[in-house]
């Protein structure tokens, strides 16, 4: 399963990152440090489940998920 982070805070997405590496199962395709970032990837590539913080700088995690196709799922994090 592809999966990304967004996440605005360095440190969270490295912790994610470590947690997604031990989860054979999960294929980490990318990080990004805002949700616009992340919105312009996942138009360009396939991924199955969003790993999102939901207090974000300009877009929200809430709002994130809100413009991502209903077809991928997501975990809202919290640092």
């Amino acid at each position: 399963m592809k999966c990304i982070i967004v996440d605005d805070e360095p440190l969270a997405r490295e912790a994610m990152e470590l947690l997604v590496g031990e989860m054979p199962e999960l294929e980490l395709a990318g990080t990004f440090h805002s949700a616009m970032s992340a919105a312009g990837f996942i138009k360009e590539n396939e991924v199955d489940l969003i790993f999102t913080d939901i207090q974000m700088p300009q877009v929200t995690g809430i709002e994130f998920v809100r413009m991502i196709p209903d077809s991928m799922m997501f975990i809202f994090t919290k640092d």
